[in-house]
């Protein structure tokens, strides 16, 4: 419920004067206020599990990425250096070894990018649901604001 709208309620019930009627109803608005806020409230901490939930996601992914960047450098590394060692032409003693960690190489690099793309949209959709939920937890704090405040002109009207 907006501000405004609380306020009208409030100044309604308060100055009209049809007695404990009205209060009695504002009273019973204001708990059915504080209630829908409860409510509100258990459903922003399951949202804040769960986001902890793909936070933590997000970081396993994250060092997995990091575990195969390192990986990927060591083989880059030690083709690099069987190519150095040998620029006329790898010996066929080597070779076979050579062809098995390019192709571990190449297939580090397509899972590597795979993964790196997961990230990326599990992070989109992490940095949605947390700026979502940001603006339902500010929500929230402004009807409880508006809340007491209407609490507590019906207590200075009984």
């Amino acid at each position: 419920m907006s501000r405004v709208r609380l306020w009208i309620l409030a100044v309604a019930a308060i100055g009209i004067g049809y007695g404990v009627l009205k209060v009695g109803g504002g009273v019973q608005r204001v708990r059915g206020e504080r209630d829908r806020l409860e409510t509100v409230a258990a459903n922003l901490e399951a949202e804040r599990a769960d986001l902890d939930r793909l936070e933590a996601e997000l970081v396993a992914e994250e060092e997995g990425l990091e575990r195969s960047e390192a990986r990927l450098v060591e083989l880059a590394n030690w083709i690099k250096s069987v190519e150095l060692r040998y620029p006329r032409g790898i010996p066929s003693t080597v070779y076979g070894e050579y062809e098995a960690t390019v192709d571990r190489y190449n297939q580090g690099i397509d899972d590597y990018n795979a993964a790196a793309t997961r990230y990326q949209s599990l992070q989109s959709d992490y940095v949605a649901r947390v700026d979502s939920f940001n603006a339902r937890v500010s929500e929230a704090q402004a009807d409880a604001e508006d809340l007491r405040d209407v609490r507590a002109l019906l207590k200075e009207k009984k």
